[in-house]
């Protein structure tokens, strides 16, 4: 699979009422495990919408950081990937590492976590999303265009993990919904 479609896995949280998290459980923990997940996929970020699956498995390492690799398939593609997260400076601080097949340099990103702040809106026994939020440490050239991109990892629960990837063409100010995919544990 090209750079440009594995790039894709950002998400981008676009609800109000968030804060950065107060409490101290670790959110690297989140990763470890197996998962398997289904979305929606744009060939080079900006072409036309494809469904894709994908296979993973989250590890975290005593470095102080999670990795999870896997597969992704599309009807005509497949290609294999990692994402590692490693904690920052800061408390909510993240940096990330995306390695895609057949792409030679690994992409850098930074990052910080946000918890949504569900004290109006839900019951106290309700789960607290949990997202990172990353954003590429440099825009790339593809096709013609100077791409920018947002990663967006969102965790309902421990069992169920959102990603998301917007680009942004920063010449033309065009953006994409480049990647949506949902994710659960087997």
């Amino acid at each position: 699979m090209s750079r440009h479609m594995w790039s894709s896995i950002l998400v981008i949280v676009l609800s109000c009422g968030f804060m950065v998290p107060a409490h101290a459980e670790d959110m690297l923990g989140f990763f470890a495990g197996k998962w398997t997940g289904s979305g929606f996929v744009r060939q080079q970020q900006f072409g036309v919408q494809q469904k894709i699956k994908c296979k993973i498995n989250g590890k975290l390492r005593q470095s102080g950081s999670a990795i999870f690799a896997g597969r992704c398939a599309t009807a005509g593609k497949a290609g294999a990937f990692s994402f590692e997260v490693i904690r920052g400076e800061g408390e909510d601080q993240y940096q990330a590492v995306a390695s895609y097949s057949g792409v030679g340099q690994p992409i850098g990103y930074k990052g910080v976590e946000l918890t949504e702040d569900t004290a109006q809106s839900a019951p106290t026994d309700s789960p607290v999303t949990r997202n990172l939020i990353f954003t590429i440490n440099r825009p790339y050239l593809r096709d013609g265009r100077k791409i920018h991109s947002l990663i967006a990892i969102s965790f309902r629960d421990q069992n169920h993990m959102e990603i998301r990837e917007m680009v942004t063409d920063l010449y033309t100010n065009e953006i994409s919904d480049a990647l949506t995919l949902q994710f659960a544990r087997p």
